[in-house]
């Protein structure tokens, strides 16, 4: 999306592969412990751990697995953890990333979800990537986000579903976060 391509360009990072078919591989998961957003294979993988500050999911292994859960606004801050218990220093660039991560999770620290760590860490990281402005960094993110030209009411829809499974019933949330309603008022039959 928008907003993945603009941290990627600005951070200099390449577009990481994205894997649709896991079965066979050792699997580490960010973000998420869930099932329904993993590929479908996932059970034929090897899971070896997870960093998430959502509720833990579904997930089952078995074999130990190294796991990173917090209640935190944003996984770039428990990624930020992971850093520092291993005692690496992070490479400008990721760190870029990382604060972008942080940001978007954390709706630029307006989420209810926001800790004290993730704005603490969102600083430290700013810092180490030569960042002056996080929040301009946040709303260029943001606009880059909220650029839906071209995009179809269903792939907007599409862009951030997540399914769940509530007492047996299985019910999809999808978001989209845009600068301005106006930009989705002329689809919004479609939408609905």
């Amino acid at each position: 999306n928008g907003e993945t391509r603009y941290v990627l360009d600005t951070f200099k990072l390449a577009q990481p592969q994205v894997m649709r078919r896991v079965a066979g591989r050792k699997v580490f998961l960010v973000d998420h412990t869930d099932y329904s957003q993993s590929p479908a294979d996932l059970k034929k993988a090897e899971l070896i751990g997870f960093a998430d500050h959502h509720k833990l999911g579904g997930l089952t292994s078995d074999k130990p697995v190294e796991g990173w859960v917090a209640p935190l606004g944003a996984s770039g801050t428990v990624v930020t953890r992971m850093y520092d218990s291993a005692g690496i220093d992070i490479p400008k660039n990721i760190a870029g990333c990382l604060l972008a991560t942080i940001l978007s999770d954390t709706l630029r620290f307006a989420s209810v979800t926001t800790t004290e760590e993730d704005k603490i860490a969102a600083a430290r990281l700013a810092g180490i990537a030569g960042i002056t402005d996080i929040d301009g960094l946040g709303l260029h993110m943001l606009e880059a986000k909220s650029d839906i030209r071209g995009q179809s009411p269903a792939a907007l829809l599409d862009s951030d579903l997540k399914s769940f499974d509530m007492s047996g019933h299985k019910v999809a949330v999808a978001q989209i976060e845009l600068q301005d309603l106006a930009l989705v008022r002329p689809m919004k039959e479609d939408l609905l």
